[in-house]
């Protein structure tokens, strides 16, 4: 059998947690296009509209939105709970980790603001801002952030 041989056993992982990592882009895109500015636009205009300046952030200012977070970390934290989803609470927590970093430190500036000039960081961040630029429930794209 295909899974049982070394190689798969120690891959298996690593494409678990790959195809969790892309899965969460999407399921974020589809969150995010659909309910967000949808019938949670309620909870999610709070990100949307500016604290300190266009882009910045009170450092440590939380937003209603943040709950959105919360809720992601607590499938993470069930999927830590069982062993056999222990790498898809993994994919999840790296998903959410690498979001945090571009989304909230490098693109908002909040908590820990970063600079990073990464070509592709800059592309994230510069698709997202132009996603802010329209304050409506309507919105416009891109509504992912990895692949702008």
């Amino acid at each position: 059998m295909i899974f049982e041989t070394p190689l798969m056993i120690f891959m298996i992982p690593f494409l678990v947690v790959g195809f969790t990592f892309l899965a969460m882009e999407g399921l974020s895109y589809v969150l995010h296009r659909y309910l967000f500015h949808g019938v949670l636009w309620r909870i999610h205009q709070s990100h949307h509209i500016a604290k300190v300046g266009r882009w910045g952030r009170a450092p440590w200012h939380l937003e209603t939105n943040d709950l959105f977070s919360f809720l992601f970390a607590a499938f993470a934290v069930a999927a830590f709970a069982w062993p056999p989803t222990w790498w898809i609470g993994f994919g999840i927590t790296l998903y959410g980790t690498i979001y945090f970093v571009v989304h909230d430190a490098v693109t908002h500036r909040r908590f820990f603001p970063l600079d990073l000039n990464w070509a592709w960081v800059v592309r994230i961040r510069d698709a997202h801002r132009a996603h802010h630029n329209d304050v409506s429930k309507v919105g416009v794209g891109p509504y992912g952030l990895f692949f702008p």
